[in-house]
C-alpha cells in the first residue's frame, strides 16, 4: 500500500469534504491500487493546504453561505439545491456533488485522453472510431454505460475527438455540468458544449437542436441519461438522424438499454423496445478494476433487434460475449 508521504495532491482522484473544511472531517481517496482512504490530519501539510482552498471554491460554487434572504440568480439557486457543478482549483477541474448540507464530494476530471490513453482495448477503439459512417445521416444511438467512476465521460470525450480529427463534422454536447473542455476545432471537425446544469437537460436538448446547422445531422452528446424525459429526447434525436452518445449507469450493455426503454416509457414512450431497435448501433459497458479498464460491446445486429423485440432480453449476456469472440478474430486480437 502506498506510503501517504508519497502521494502528492495529483493522486487524489476524490475528495469527500465539509464546507467549512476541517483536518478530522476531509477524506482523500486515490486510483492506486492498494491505496486506502486517507484523512487530511494523517497526510502532509500540502493536503490540508489543497483541501481547505477546494471548499473554498465549492463554497463560492454551489452557495452554502448564502443567507436565506440574500437574493441569487436562478442559475444559483439552482446549483444549490442540486448541489452540482465544476470547479477549478489550481488548473484542476473538479465535479462537485452535494452528499448532505455541508458536505460534498469532488471528482477530479482528468484532462482530455487519447483512446489509447484512456486504456480502451484496441478492438473497441475502432469500433467507437467507425461506429457509423463519417457522412451517414441516418443517426443512431451509441450507449456508453458502467459505475460511476468507470471512466464513462473519458472514453466518451477522447473516441468523439478522436472521430472529429478522423473524419470532420460537428459535435454538439449537452452536460450537466460540463466535465472535459471539448469545445473547438479538432481537425476538420468543431465541437460546441452546452452547460445544462441551469436549465436541465429537456430545455437544453430542445435548444441544442435549433443550433445545428441548417440540412446538418451530426452528432449529439449527452453525458447522462438520468430521467425520462431525457430518455424519450435521446431516442426522438437518434431517430431523427442525429447520432446520439450519451451514458448511463448500469451493469451490462443489456442491462443499459432496458433501464432507457424503461425511463422512456416512463416518459409516455410505449413503443420504445420498437424505436430502440430501429436506432441503437452500439453500447459499451466499462470497468474499472485499480487503473484497468475493462470493456464489453454489444453491437446492433439482426439477433439483437430480434431480442429486442421479443422481449428476450435475458440473452444480451450470450450475445455480448459471442461478439467479443467474432471481433477478436476479425481485427486478430488475442485476448
Amino acid at each position: 500500500m502506498p506510503n501517504s508521504n508519497e502521494l502528492r495532491v495529483d493522486d487524489i482522484r476524490d475528495w469527500h469534504l465539509d464546507v467549512p473544511c476541517t483536518d478530522r472531517t476531509a477524506v482523500a481517496f486515490t486510483d492506486k491500487s492498494g491505496a486506502m482512504p486517507l484523512t487530511c490530519s494523517e497526510a502532509p501539510e500540502s493536503f490540508r493546504v489543497f483541501a481547505r482552498r477546494l471548499a473554498m471554491h465549492i463554497s463560492e460554487s454551489c452557495g452554502e453561505f448564502i443567507p436565506p434572504k440574500q437574493d441569487v440568480s436562478a442559475t444559483q439557486r439552482i446549483r444549490i439545491a442540486n448541489g452540482s457543478s465544476m470547479v477549478e482549483v489550481d488548473g484542476r477541474r473538479y465535479r462537485i456533488t452535494r452528499l448532505r448540507d455541508g458536505r460534498y464530494s469532488a471528482r477530479y476530471s482528468r484532462e482530455l485522453m487519447t483512446l489509447e490513453q484512456t486504456g480502451l482495448n484496441l478492438v473497441h477503439r475502432r469500433l467507437m472510431l467507425n461506429v457509423a459512417p463519417p457522412d451517414s445521416t441516418e443517426g443512431g444511438l451509441v450507449l456508453i454505460t458502467g459505475e460511476p467512476g468507470s471512466r464513462k465521460t473519458t472514453v466518451v470525450a477522447a473516441g468523439l475527438v478522436e472521430r472529429m480529427k478522423a473524419h470532420g463534422g460537428f459535435l454538439l454536447t449537452i452536460e450537466d455540468p460540463i466535465e472535459i473542455e471539448m469545445e473547438g476545432w479538432h481537425g476538420k471537425g468543431y465541437c460546441e458544449q452546452i452547460d445544462a446544469s441551469s436549465e436541465g437537460f429537456a430545455s437544453a436538448i430542445e435548444r441544442a437542436l435549433r443550433c445545428f446547422p441548417s440540412g446538418m445531422r451530426g452528432t449529439l452528446f449527452l453525458s447522462e441519461v438520468r430521467n425520462k424525459y431525457a430518455a424519450c429526447e435521446a431516442l426522438r434525436a437518434a431517430r431523427n438522424g442525429y447520432l446520439v452518445v450519451t451514458t448511463q449507469h448500469a451493469d451490462s450493455p443489456g442491462g443499459g438499454l432496458q433501464r432507457m426503454v424503461s425511463l422512456a416509457r416512463d416518459g409516455g414512450e410505449p413503443d420504445a423496445w420498437m424505436i430502440l431497435s430501429q436506432v441503437f448501433r452500439m453500447g459499451l459497458h466499462l470497468s474499472l478494476r485499480g487503473n484497468a479498464l475493462s470493456s464489453k460491446a454489444l453491437i446492433n445486429n439482426d439477433t439483437v433487434r430480434g431480442l429486442m423485440l421479443n422481449g428476450q432480453t435475458q440473452h444480451f449476456a450470450a450475445e455480448v460475449e459471442k461478439q467479443q469472440e467474432m471481433l477478436e478474430k476479425r481485427f486478430g486480437v488475442q485476448r
